[in-house]
């Protein structure tokens, strides 16, 4: 079943949508490890390629994608502010 937030813009490469349709929040490479499994990359998207920050390798295309978080609908406090988990903003 395709992934609704993911758009596949090469062979094995995606850019994962999240609330602004017109900008990523994130590219998922298909990589090889040296034993020749398969891996997904992700990586923090910015329209900068020299910005841009791996924040994990994982097993499948899934769940590499569900690691891409949503905007929080949490108010933004002293106590939430900065970086969330995975590097992202």
């Amino acid at each position: 079943m395709p992934q609704i937030n993911l758009i596949q813009i090469e062979t094995n490469v995606w850019v994962v949508l999240r609330e602004f349709r017109q900008q990523p929040k994130a590219v998922i490479h298909k990589i090889t490890d040296t034993t020749g499994a398969d891996r997904y990359m992700v990586m923090r998207w910015e329209p900068d390629p020299a910005q841009r920050r791996m924040t994990g390798i994982y097993n499948d295309l899934t769940e590499a994608e569900k690691t891409v978080p949503w905007p929080s609908t949490r108010p933004n406090t002293q106590s939430n502010r900065g970086v969330g988990p995975g590097g992202y903003q």
